[in-house]
């Protein structure tokens, strides 16, 4: 067989041009770890610029092959098969001559190798060699590089690269429709908001804004004509401040030219999607570019309500929109580590990375990735491989080992905790996603442990996960995957660093919190911090058992003071010294006053608070309405809020405009609607930062839930509903109660003002439905502090609706929700009624409150009323009717 087929055609350019990619993707990475922090900017420009050189020095490879020829060096490739058949039976007669024992052949090993069967080790003429443990081998290599199994890996090559470019085809031109069927936006809220976006990023240019009923997220595009395209229903839901940040992030997409980089990305995956590094590459270019973005909206001062807009938004979107589109959302699991960096002080804001690091970093590529263009393809000679290859003409059994502990499931983490000596470690906590409650477990007697997930979608994807114990250094783990079954964790007590906590005064602080952290990472960039913490003794000692790493040093004593230390590197095994003598830190004092009655208003509580830390910031106020938190870091920082008896809050100091009094005008949807029950935020300088706090006194509302009989409901859900929109108070549950054993409830919430409220009463929990359909109250119209009495509410007798979902063909539609909402707005959709289609596309809604309803078809992204009429129509119920053969032919 002729190889010139492979060794200086389209074979030979396509391994160079592999290697080539490998080698700068390889060395890209290289540089990404090199220790020493790396900006989200940085990172990007490291990656854009491997990006480009894959994209571009093999057809510059080509071009200086042609006119600038160079001496190749070979990559050794296997010999041609019958060249190799040849060379193993010539070596397998030497070897027979030279009195060489045969090869014995054993089916088994064990019991009856003894009397296993000798077999010659000389193949047939014209055949290769077929001993027991070689057969595999030698029939395998002539199969790999025959002609045939070569063109039949190019063709599955070429095939799927064909699909991924078809792919990204069909985005585009999915993008295209989408733009084209949106409504251009004459809203002058939006208008004005976009010029602020536009005026935070710094763009030159400012891109079309249209609205759009396609999409379930934001998304911009364009690379010569850009827009951003925004759903309608969140035109008309999201307040100016988390639009501004929305805006702000797709805009810092268009005009950091992210959409072509984009194109790029999914040109080169498409080109060379059997190589795992560029799949790894377009994963670290889209999360860099993202945290970029990300850096605009936290540069504006909104960090705190810009991770809440995220988490609303992940409730929200189910579906992606498009290969290219600069998605405003990371993938679902992966949403409470983009929330944490986002939180974390340390996060460097760069968005820019300065002109002489962008030129070293695009030639570097380039240097590192022609050179390479000097190897070629080259095949070994068949005496080269065989002399190189043990086991050609020996062969020994291959001892096989495994795990033989029980498998877990795939929503479970189990593994064993020992100490360096190999001791199981009984009690040891062993806590995933360790920034949020839950999910944590504690090892019993023999060390081991089991701990499992209720989330459902943890299968084969990452936690992080921290084990701790006392006496030994906090163990972290950026990613464990769901389904492991065999982890071995080994805590240290070898390291740590300890020393003597002083006050101002220089006498030692007893009980002083003192905590060491070092950069959690996801994917190699930072997301977060992780802590580990002790308290000073009675005479101000402390130690801090710790891994090995690079440690930033805090301690606090309320009333004493504060410090930080510098980073330093522990090394494994070191037992430093560091003592820490704290200083007075910032004052952030608040006059905490009642809206009504200005009079000061004592148990409003503010606090700085992260889960599993041993302190925080918190102050009480007192008689005199007056809250005082000392000894906190110059910084912005994001405070809870607990003001019981009180609903709502703001402060006109505070950083964020919707920390400020806000009540919605322009938005026609929640117009009169003051929200102003979330988080609040101050800048902290270096003194004290004094400022004045309001809040307004809660409803109440009282009552009682009874069936369409009579009868008392237990377990019932009221809930109020903003009426008009057919949605809740606050895009969420948070204000919902469930009846007592008699049917009692009691609700605690926010005056309605200017605007009027109803309330909703549900049969069953959140996504429950028991017997009966839900009942609408009429609408309230509350003041601060008003107690409502005997506001019973009553179920009603349902109707049920059948149905079928089919595709424009006429197939049926499995698995796709259909629920109903009522036209009179007066319900809370969070329970409307909802089903599922089987895999005849069948439905039904049991438990629907009589009245005009819309049965709508997913997705609801849009109101049912502006809905499309093949996803949303209206029947008429009366209670206890049955409509059947409601039928809905939509488009995929």
């Amino acid at each position: 067989m002729n190889g010139a087929w492979f060794d200086d055609g389209f074979g030979s350019l396509a391994i160079r041009a592999m290697l080539q990619a490998s080698v700068i993707l390889a060395a890209a990475w290289v540089i990404s770890k090199w220790p020493g922090r790396k900006t989200a900017a940085l990172r990007h420009a490291i990656w854009l610029a491997a990006l480009v050189a894959v994209l571009v020095c093999p057809p510059i490879s080509s071009v200086l092959d042609r006119f600038s020829p160079v001496a190749k060096i070979p990559l050794r490739i296997l010999p041609d098969p019958q060249i190799l058949s040849k060379a193993v039976t010539a070596q397998a007669a030497k070897r027979t001559a030279a009195g060489i024992t045969p090869i014995q052949a054993v089916d088994k090993p064990g019991k009856n190798a003894k009397a296993a069967k000798a077999v010659s080790v000389l193949p047939k003429p014209g055949q290769m060699q077929t001993v027991s443990g070689f057969e595999s081998r030698a029939t395998i290599w002539p199969w790999i590089d025959s002609k045939s199994i070569y063109l039949a890996c190019m063709f599955i090559w070429c095939a799927i690269s064909a699909s991924l470019f078809a792919r990204l085809t069909f985005g585009i031109f999915a993008l295209e429709r989408y733009r084209m069927r949106a409504k251009p936006c004459d809203d002058p809220r939006l208008s004005e908001t976009l010029d602020a976006a536009c005026a935070t990023v710094g763009s030159k240019s400012r891109p079309r804004l249209a609205l759009s009923g396609d999409l379930h997220s934001p998304v911009a595009f364009g690379i010569l004509r850009p827009i951003i395209l925004i759903p309608m229903e969140m035109a008309k839901t999201t307040d100016d401040s988390n639009l501004r940040q929305i805006l702000v992030h797709e805009v810092a997409h268009l005009a950091r030219r992210d959409p072509l980089v984009g194109l790029l990305q999914q040109l080169v995956v498409a080109i060379y999607w059997p190589n795992p590094l560029v799949h790894m590459m377009s994963r670290e270019l889209s999360k860099a570019r993202e945290e970029i973005c990300d850096n605009f909206v936290i540069r504006d001062g909104g960090r705190a309500t810009y991770a809440r807009a995220l988490l609303e938004l992940a409730e929200k979107i189910q579906l992606s929109h498009g290969p290219i589109a600069a998605e405003l959302l990371a993938r679902r699991w992966r949403i409470g580590e983009r929330i944490a960096g986002l939180v974390d002080d340390r996060r460097n804001l760069e968005v820019r990375v300065r002109a002489w690091k962008s030129l070293v970093l695009a030639i570097v590529p380039f240097a590192i990735g022609l050179p390479v263009a000097a190897f070629a393809p080259a095949r070994m000679t068949a005496e080269a491989v065989i002399e190189a290859t043990p086991g050609i003409l020996e062969d020994a059994p291959v001892s096989k080992s495994g795990d033989d502990s029980k498998p877990v499931g795939k929503n479970e983490i189990a593994g064993i905790v020992v100490d360096k000596s190999g001791k199981p470690l009984a009690g040891a906590k062993v806590d995933a996603y360790s920034w949020a409650p839950g999910n944590d477990t504690l090892t019993g007697s023999d060390g081991r442990f089991r701990l499992k997930f209720s989330d459902k979608e943890l299968t084969d994807q990452a936690v992080e996960m921290r084990v701790s114990n006392s006496g030994f250094a906090t163990k972290a783990f950026d990613e464990v995957k769901g389904g492991t079954n065999d982890l071995r964790v080994e805590l240290d007590d070898t390291t740590w660093i300890e020393g003597v906590v002083t006050g101002p005064d220089g006498k030692p602080v007893a009980d002083a919190d003192v905590r060491a952290g070092t950069p959690k990472k996801n994917y190699g960039r930072v997301v977060g911090t992780y802590w580990s913490e002790t308290k000073s003794d009675t005479n101000g000692r402390y130690r801090l058992y710790l891994e090995p790493a690079e440690y930033e040093i805090i301690a606090r004593k309320p009333g004493k003071g504060i410090v930080r230390v510098p980073f330093q590197t522990v090394a494994a095994g070191a037992r430093a010294t560091s003592d820490l003598a704290l200083r007075k830190g910032s004052t952030l004092q608040a006059k905490v006053v009642d809206s009504v009655s200005g009079q000061p208003v004592a148990g409003f509580r503010l606090r700085h608070w992260i889960h599993n830390l041993v302190f925080d910031y918190e102050g009480v106020s007192g008689g005199d309405g007056v809250l005082t938190i000392d000894d906190i870091p110059p910084s912005h920082i994001d405070l809870q809020v607990e003001a019981p008896g009180y609903a709502r809050w703001w402060s006109e100091q505070a950083k964020s405009s919707f920390h400020r009094k806000s009540i919605s005008s322009s938005d026609p949807f929640l117009g009169n609607w003051q929200r102003n029950f979330d988080h609040l935020d101050f800048e902290i300088g270096e003194t004290t930062k004094s400022v004045e706090i309001v809040v307004e006194l809660e409803t109440k509302i009282r009552g009682r839930a009874f069936d369409p009989d009579g009868k008392p409901v237990a377990g019932a859900t009221v809930a109020p509903a903003l009426t008009g929109t057919g949605n809740s108070l606050t895009g969420d549950t948070r204000f919902s109660v469930r009846t007592d054993e008699e049917g009692n409830y009691e609700m605690k919430l926010p005056a309605s003002g200017d605007r009027v409220y109803n309330l909703v009463v549900h049969d069953g929990d959140y996504f429950e439905w028991r017997n009966w359909a839900n009942g609408v109250s009429r609408t309230l119209h509350t003041k601060p502090g008003e107690v409502v009495e005997g506001f019973d509410m009553r179920l009603t007798k349902p109707a049920v609706v059948r149905g079928r979902v089919l595709d424009k063909a006429g197939k049926p539609v499995p698995n796709r929700m259909v629920r109903t909402s009522a036209k009179d707005t007066l319900e809370n959709r969070y329970y409307d009624p909802t089903a599922t289609t089987d895999a005849e596309g069948r439905f039904e809604l049991k438990y629907v409150r009589a009245g005009e309803q819309y049965v709508q078809v997913y997705p609801f992204y849009l109101q049912a009323d502006q809905a499309e009429d093949e996803i949303s129509r209206v029947v008429t119920l009366k209670p206890g009717d049955v409509v059947e053969g409601l039928e809905f032919r939509i488009s995929n």
